[in-house]
């Protein structure tokens, strides 16, 4: 179980949603992560229990996962924050992890993640050509 003690600083972690989906985010204080948002469009940070969705058990830790220091990469994370936008395509969650990790912006991102994300995208490229013929 994940608690404020246990995520330090720099950690890069995740919660799923929907059984199929994950959302990831960067620690960077006793109670904040800050991450790519969807629901604000734009890097936030914000509480665990928001992170989480008022479930911080299901928080899974992948550690320090990249190139800088674990307080460069908070300190990278917290200085996006304000950034606006949110795009399946570009400018998601798990980009945002890597880039602040140093990582390449589209590491990480096989198997099912990549599957998601092309049904995401399909299915909104499919909603807007029906809305245009409407």
């Amino acid at each position: 179980m994940q608690t404020r003690d246990t995520l330090e600083l720099g950690d890069t972690v995740s919660i799923c949603f929907s059984g199929i989906g994950r959302h990831e985010g960067i620690v960077t204080g006793y109670d904040r992560i800050t991450a790519r948002s969807y629901k604000y469009s734009c890097v936030s940070g914000v509480s665990i229990s928001d992170f989480s969705g008022g479930k911080p058990e299901q928080i899974i830790n992948y550690g320090h996962i990249g190139k800088y220091s674990k307080r460069e990469t908070a300190q990278r994370a917290v200085n996006r924050e304000g950034e606006l936008g949110y795009s399946l395509i570009d400018k998601h969650c798990i980009n945002f992890t890597n880039e602040v990790n140093g990582l390449p912006k589209y590491c990480r991102m096989g198997g099912i993640s990549l599957t998601i994300l092309t049904v995401g995208v399909c299915a909104y490229v499919g909603y807007k050509h029906k809305m245009k013929i409407a």
